[in-house]
Order: C-alpha cells, then structure tokens, then sequence
C-alpha cells in the first residue's frame, strides 16, 4: 500500500513538472493509471511524450504489481546451503 503511494507521488510530480495541468488533474490520472481502471478527466492527447511514458510505466507497474517491480532490482543472494540426505549443511 505505501509501495502504490510512494510510485503515484513520485510520477505525479514528475508529470507535474513536464507540464502544466492542475493538481487534481495529474493525480487522479496517476491513481488511474496504476489502478489499471482507464478513467481520466483530461484527453491522453494533451500530455507529452514524457508525460505519456510515464503513464504507460504507471500502468505497466500497476499491473504486475510494485513490489514485483522491487524485486526485480534486488540481486539474488546466494544459498550457501546444500542438501544431503535428510539434513541441510
């Protein structure tokens, strides 16, 4: 839940800042669009390329979800463990 909040305050002052809509505006679109529900109160067309990037990574990570997009920059850490038999060394 802060994950989803954390990402929509984020994009929403990136695309506040490419651009000169109203408040309401940028964040229900950014809420709308993490949300996967495809509501807006203004035209898509309105936006700029970057603006519209950062859209489509709204939707994208709304979809799989942010903390699957985290684990995605995580490395791997190594299992040093072995199985023998019935035990774990």
């Amino acid at each position: 839940m802060l994950l989803f909040i954390a990402v929509i305050i984020i994009a929403s002052a990136i695309i506040a800042y490419f651009g000169s809509l109203k408040i309401f505006d940028i964040i229900f679109l950014s809420v709308s669009a993490i949300s996967t529900t495809g509501l807006t109160t203004i035209g898509i067309q309105s936006l700029n390329d970057i603006q519209k990037i950062i859209i489509m990574l709204l939707m994208f990570i709304g979809r799989i979800g942010p903390l699957s997009v985290v684990m995605l920059f995580i490395p791997d850490v190594p299992n040093h463990k072995k199985f023998k038999g019935d035990k774990y060394e």
